[in-house]
């Protein structure tokens, strides 16, 4: 039996064209290979004493974290403060570590967007054992005032947790190029969630993944993180965590990320018996990533994977303005990787993807997998909204010749019916 060498391989697929996988094309993994020579050579010449092979200090290895405080602020164009900062393993390394520190123990209540990225779910209800309430989100972002609604009602049942966790509740959000919708969350919307997070002091994790793929030359929009700032009257030290990662721009097997949070609950983490035992995350990579930033290998590879991005998104925008039927809308995005379709009110966007994969050997992300609602009753949401009439579109892994064939069938097929 011949073992699978990537998350993607499947003796199943044969020749299936996938436009649902959200990673980068076969061209720009290879890119990273020159990288990580130079990159490796450098940090092995800086270790003679072999302190990067020992475990690492909790935060993360020094010399990455003070690299990443450059990057990150050249990036932003925003300040970013080196004690806000801590290595983790990427963002699905961020996202579990903060819940296990800061909710209580199987039983805390965390709202997710609906939709949202399709796996974050399975991830809180199904391995973390957490309560989940979506709430809606407008073509804009999330539905902040049915949002609201929704946080004074469960807080209101709150009842005074005695196991010494630090946050009732959790919001998960992707308010920069939103997975799946790639929407961009407006200042309003944001301000407005930071002030709810400190009214009724709840936290929120922001995956940070997809702002430096943003396609314009402008520095990205602004993340939520830095909306919360300890300048404000009404900070209350602070309740925004962004959780960050190399994967999306560097590549996925890096398994290196960070999270940007307040001293107070950077506190919670260094101070944890998971990160006392392990040390650093990552510890020998991150030192690797810290040559790559160090050494500027990085801006060449990321700035082709924008450009590329960017002509994608180009073509695939095309591709369904021309050939989308007449019911189907969607929006452009400004960066990031996706396109969220939505059909009329009974297509059935899992039916046609088995008729795609079927027929056409095409792969897409039928909406009802990014919703909530596969994962909880129907009284943790007060609004339909099960995304069955909507589907995801990937612009990152197939090479536009591929991705333009693919999009055209797509579209011949939802014009021609015979999937119905």
């Amino acid at each position: 039996m011949e073992l699978s060498t990537t998350l993607f391989d499947s003796p199943n697929d044969g020749d299936i064209t996938s436009l649902k996988i959200g990673s980068m094309d076969a061209s720009a993994l290879k890119r990273c290979i020159p990288i990580f020579n130079k990159a490796t050579i450098h940090r092995l010449n800086h270790s003679r004493e072999g302190k990067l092979f020992q475990y690492g200090p909790v935060s993360g290895f020094p010399d990455y974290l003070t690299e990443l405080k450059k990057f990150l602020e050249k990036r932003y164009d925003s300040e970013v403060q080196m004690e806000n900062l801590l290595c983790t393993g990427g963002a699905t390394s961020g996202l579990t570590l903060a819940v296990n520190l800061l909710l209580p123990k199987s039983r805390g209540m965390i709202f997710v967007d609906n939709p949202t990225y399709f796996l974050a779910h399975g991830i809180l209800v199904r391995e973390l054992g957490h309560t989940l309430m979506c709430v809606p989100m407008d073509k804009n972002g999330v539905d902040v005032d049915s949002f609201a609604k929704i946080v004074k009602e469960e807080y209101s049942k709150y009842k005074k947790l005695d196991d010494g966790s630090h946050f009732w509740a959790m919001y998960y959000t992707i308010s920069v190029h939103h997975n799946p919708t790639s929407v961009v969350f407006n200042s309003e919307k944001c301000n407005k969630i930071v002030n709810l997070a400190r009214e009724f002091s709840f936290i929120v994790l922001c995956d940070d993944v997809y702002n430096l793929l943003t396609y314009n030359k402008a520095p990205p929009p602004k993340r939520l993180f830095a909306y919360d700032s300890p300048h404000d009257e009404n900070y209350k030290g602070g309740h925004v965590i962004s959780n960050g990662s190399f994967s999306k721009i560097l590549c996925p097997g890096v398994r290196v990320g960070w999270m940007e949070m307040p001293p107070k609950l950077k506190y919670i983490f260094e101070n944890s018996y998971i990160l006392s035992s392990s040390g650093s995350i990552n510890n020998y990579v991150s030192g690797v990533v810290a040559s790559i930033l160090k050494l500027d290998l990085l801006k060449e590879h990321l700035e082709l994977l924008k450009s590329s991005y960017a002509n994608r998104m180009d073509l695939a925008v095309n591709c369904l303005k021309v050939g989308l039927p007449k019911d189907f809308t969607f929006h452009r995005p400004i960066g990031g990787c996706y396109i969220w379709v939505e059909g009329y009110e009974n297509f059935d966007s899992t039916k046609f993807e088995e008729h795609l994969i079927n027929k056409k050997n095409i792969a897409i992300l039928p909406g009802n997998t990014c919703s909530p609602l596969h994962f909880i009753s129907q009284d943790k949401c007060k609004f339909k909204g099960y995304q069955s009439n909507a589907f995801r579109i990937s612009i990152s892994y197939n090479e536009a010749p591929i991705l333009e064939n693919a999009l055209k069938i797509l579209c011949d097929e939802l014009n021609s019916n015979t999937f119905e």
